[in-house]
């Protein structure tokens, strides 16, 4: 992972778990609200990563039977915000009855 790249935890309900300083700083290129976390809640998050995170979760769900899900990085380039950022999902499974988890990962788009 780059220097300058965040990294989210985010729940199935899409609820941020942890997320680390470079994520906060480039979640604030979205708007002020993002200096409100830990409190942000799904809905208030900019579409594009919700949409973002639906996808990962759906295909997470499709190959959680079998072992493809390790194989699991979905990315998609955000240009709502400058810089670009570079969107990388990847999805935990349900396991030992703990929901399935997604790591996100935003990585400036540098030119």
């Amino acid at each position: 992972m780059p220097l300058d790249a965040g990294m989210m935890v985010l729940s199935s309900s899409m609820h941020i778990l942890h997320m680390n300083g470079p994520a906060r700083a480039l979640m604030a290129h979205f708007g002020a609200a993002y200096e409100r976390w830990p409190h942000l809640s799904p809905e208030s998050m900019p579409a594009i990563l919700t949409e973002f995170c639906d996808n990962v979760l759906s295909e997470l769900r499709r190959h959680a039977d079998s072992q493809e899900w390790t194989a699991l990085d979905i990315r998609r380039v955000c240009h709502m915000v400058t810089p670009a950022l570079l969107l990388r999902g990847f999805g935990m499974p349900e396991t030992n009855g703990r929901d399935p988890r997604m790591i996100l990962i935003l990585e400036p788009c540098h030119s």
